[in-house]
Order: C-alpha cells, then structure tokens, then sequence
C-alpha cells in the first residue's frame, strides 16, 4: 500500500508477495507540527509491525482479496514470519510519529519491495516516497550493481507506484488467492540523490 504522490526524481527499486541495516535515523518532516522520524525496525518489534501492517492491509487491500488471499497475507505478514526475515538480512525501516508506527517499508536482496504501508490519516504526505527513497539508498551502498527495485503491486496501489516511476512489466497475476501486478522502476546510475536522506535516531 503507498499514498498517491508526484513522480519520484530519485534513483530507485520488488517474490511474488503484494504490496517494505545501517541506518541512523532523523526527524526530517512535520504534519500538524509533529515529528515524522524514520528509523531501522529493531529485534523485538515484529509483533507491533505486523499488527500495524495487517490492520492497514484490512482496510485497504483485503477487502480486493478473495477469503485465501488474506489468509496467505496474514502468514506472510505476521510477527513470526517478519522476524524471520529481518533475521535473514531484509530492510526494514518505520515512519512513527509521537513513537507510534505510522509507515514502514520491507525490501529483501536489496532490489524488492515486499511491504510498503502507510496510516491512512498519514498518506498523501510522501511518507511512502521517503521510506521507499531512504530504503533505495542503503540498498544502494550495500549493493552499488542494483539497476531497478521490483514490486508486486496490490491493484489498488498501482496508481501511485506509477506516479513514482513504476512501470508494470506483467500482467496482472493471481496466486493463492493474492491479485497483485509485477512492477519495477529503473534506477539512475549516478547513485545518491540529493532529495534522500539517510535517517538519524529519532
């Protein structure tokens, strides 16, 4: 899931899950005059992340989903299955506000978007484009050979991807009862951005 946005003019980066490290993160942005901050996921906090992603995907994406695909999101998105993949070396960075999770991104093999989830009351205020252009530029560092970021959309987020960059390179599929389309957005070659930050501790 990602807010609508202008296009992106930052270098980017998407298994066949729907739409996700180094970091020092830094309070860069402010709605209603509090602090957006942006930081790493840390060991221990996959129970909060994932009861805030699945409650975001309810309201926006499951209800596109037939009753097997929530059940397969829901395996794929709870605490135990995050924390296994955080073990394994995925990124995960989270948007909060007043210490609450309001955004956070997944990428794995630092090319794929696996989660992208924002608050509604939050979206249309570029948390998405700033999670996903903070996560493209660690990626970036670990892995300077990376050429595109994949995702595999929900339908209802294909919009706003495309609006960042995005172009679907399939059609669109269904598994386990999952409807998503294969994106990917291309990076520029010249590395950094000058839009991207890297985040500081909140």
């Amino acid at each position: 899931m990602i807010e609508q946005g202008t296009p992106a003019r930052w270098p980017s980066m998407a298994t066949r899950e729907p739409t996700a490290l180094a970091v020092s993160p830094k309070t860069l942005m402010r709605s209603n005059s509090t602090p957006i901050c942006y930081r790493p996921m840390k060991s221990g906090e996959q129970a909060a992340v994932a009861d805030f992603v699945l409650r975001v995907f309810a309201e926006f994406v499951g209800p596109l989903y037939s009753q097997e695909g929530i059940a397969q999101f829901k395996k794929f998105a709870c605490a135990g299955a995050l924390a296994d993949r955080f073990r394994a070396g995925n990124l995960f960075l989270l948007a909060e506000s007043g210490q609450r999770i309001i955004g956070v991104i997944e990428v794995r093999q630092h090319s794929h978007v696996g989660l992208l989830f924002v608050e509604k009351s939050f979206q249309r205020k570029g948390i998405a484009r700033e999670l996903l252009g903070r996560s493209v530029e660690i990626c970036r560092k670990r892995n300077p050979d990376i050429q595109r970021i994949t995702v595999n959309s929900s339908p209802n987020a294909v919009a706003a991807y495309q609006k960042i960059g995005f172009k679907a390179v399939e059609e669109e599929q269904l598994q386990n009862g999952m409807r998503f389309l294969p994106m990917e957005l291309t990076l520029e070659n010249n590395g950094s951005n000058r839009r991207v930050k890297s985040a500081d501790a909140c």
